[in-house]
């Protein structure tokens, strides 16, 4: 691998954090359900070949299931891994107590984390009050750390505009946050406020923020071919509008072919995630951890001949990844 590729972005004086594709990585389970540290560092590197942004345990990284022991064991590997490749491991943190919240970022601080991903606690939708109670009491106890929010309706309601723009005012270590909405009239408030924040857009929210101003593209399904991937992102950055909406056309018949798969054999986001990465890895395993259901290899196959056959453009035909990696 060569380390220059990998080297994080320079961070413009505008933003606190720097542009770029930002990726999951998912957590591979072995037969019994426990950490396969082989195959996930394989992961890691061939994840790392296409943007040194990489995070592990959002909801698709299911940082939700893990208990102590196996989120420990697994963010020091993650770290590892990074660090041999000069890339800054980004760590999600999802819960329920802000205790354990604290613990967690605790713990992967110790382990040289430096960058964290924060959810609001959803057991009950947080008020107006409580969502600025959360933040302080979070970023204010790692002020050497950089925090990111993922902003999604899961935890009961989304981050608007104006506050993260109150949010950046106070927290200079407030860096940016990840995107889900599809709403445009959100895309152009946020976007227009000209904020330090780095915001990552998922693919459809993406082809419409890249054309109001710089952003990250969170990528998902467009993984299953990072050559496809990278022109859909440089098409934001030069906001060309006919590239974009032709890729972000052929991502939606792509999803509806992927939904068509999966049907009811799953509905977590790791469960679509780790398909995409079983593109490139055809021994990455898509098991869930119990409860969640998860699809079985034939549904994997299904969806890799679609790609073959009717979208061949997002299918990687060299995607098998190498294990001297």
């Amino acid at each position: 691998m060569n380390e220059k590729s990998i080297k994080r972005p320079e961070v413009r004086d505008e933003f606190r954090y720097p542009p770029g594709i930002l990726a999951t990585c998912c957590i591979p389970w072995d037969q019994d359900f426990n950490f396969d540290e082989t195959i996930f560092r394989r992961a890691v590197r061939s994840i790392l070949e296409h943007t040194p942004l990489v995070y592990i345990f959002g909801t698709a990284g299911e940082g939700y299931a893990v208990n102590r022991e196996e989120y420990s064991h697994i963010v020091s590997v993650f770290a590892d891994e990074m660090k041999k490749w000069q890339a800054d491991p980004m760590v999600g943190i999802i819960g329920l107590s802000l205790s354990e919240i604290l613990m967690r970022i605790e713990i992967a601080w110790e382990l040289g984390v430096k960058t964290f991903q924060i959810s609001l606690p959803s057991w009950d939708t947080l008020n107006r009050k409580e969502t600025e109670v959360f933040f302080r009491e979070v970023l204010l106890s790692f002020p050497g750390a950089d925090f990111f929010h993922y902003n999604l309706k899961r935890a009961g309601r989304l981050i608007m505009p104006r506050e993260y723009a109150a949010l950046s005012k106070k927290y200079t270590n407030f860096v940016g946050a990840k995107i889900t909405t599809v709403s445009t009239r959100y895309f152009e408030e946020l976007m227009g406020l000209n904020l330090p924040l780095r915001f990552f857009f998922t693919g459809p929210g993406y082809a419409h923020a890249s054309t109001l101003g710089e952003c990250g593209f969170l990528i998902s399904l467009a993984s299953c071919n990072w050559k496809t991937a990278r022109l859909y992102y440089e098409a934001g950055r030069g906001r060309d509008r006919n590239t974009l909406m032709q890729l972000q056309t052929e991502l939606g018949c792509l999803t509806r072919e992927l939904m068509s798969c999966v049907g009811t054999s799953g509905h977590i986001d790791g469960a679509y995630d780790k398909i995409f990465l079983k593109i490139h890895m055809p021994d990455f395993p898509l098991r869930l951890l119990p409860p969640y259901s998860y699809p079985p290899d034939s549904v994997f196959e299904q969806f890799r001949d679609a790609l073959k056959t009717r979208y061949p453009r997002w299918y990687d035909s060299s995607g098998q990844d190498q294990e001297y990696l």
